[in-house]
């Protein structure tokens, strides 16, 4: 996987010359200016420290292939303890194996729960919203990253505390 910025999840972008390139364009309007990768993770990581200080579980909604390991390689593990969903547990192996590391997890299962309770962080797809688990860690603070959350309304639409503006597309202005 390539993105314009190298992070601890995916090599950098290397363009190549070619004759003709066809690409799938998603966020090819003008209205989706990526910010900073950076700003946005010391914003994720605000927003985690600040839910933990509150005593409040931070959940964050992510694509389980990609956005899912971004996130683990950029936000600050030393905030609390992260949990993530099935989904992108059984992802984390292909990563490691092909040399990026991810902070250390634990599953989301009912047993791990008391761990995460009131300062973790969990990770999980946005199916995964007002299921059974969700119900059981209390109170939560959710969010969503995404290239969508540059939508005006997208956060409000879906009824999330905060979104965090992450895209891993790659598209031409």
């Amino acid at each position: 996987d390539y993105k314009v910025h190298a992070d601890r999840s995916c090599h950098q972008m290397e363009p190549v010359s070619c004759d003709t390139f066809i690409t799938e364009c998603t966020f090819g309007l003008p209205l989706f200016q990526w910010p900073d990768p950076s700003k946005v993770f010391g914003e994720m990581n605000r927003w985690w420290q600040s839910n933990r200080d509150s005593n409040r579980t931070s959940v964050m909604y992510v694509y389980s292939l990609g956005k899912a390991q971004r996130v683990l390689a950029g936000i600050n593990s030393e905030v609390g303890p992260i949990a993530v969903h099935r989904s992108i547990l059984n992802l984390l192996p292909h990563y490691e194996a092909e040399g990026f590391s991810m902070p250390t997890v634990v599953p989301l299962l009912p047993e791990n729960l008391a761990g995460i309770k009131g300062s973790g962080l969990i990770l999980a797809p946005a199916a995964a919203q007002n299921t059974n688990w969700a119900r059981k860690v209390g109170d939560i603070s959710d969010s969503s990253a995404s290239g969508w959350m540059q939508v005006r309304g997208m956060r409000r639409w879906n009824a999330y505390d905060r979104g965090f503006v992450l895209s891993d597309h790659v598209d031409w202005r």
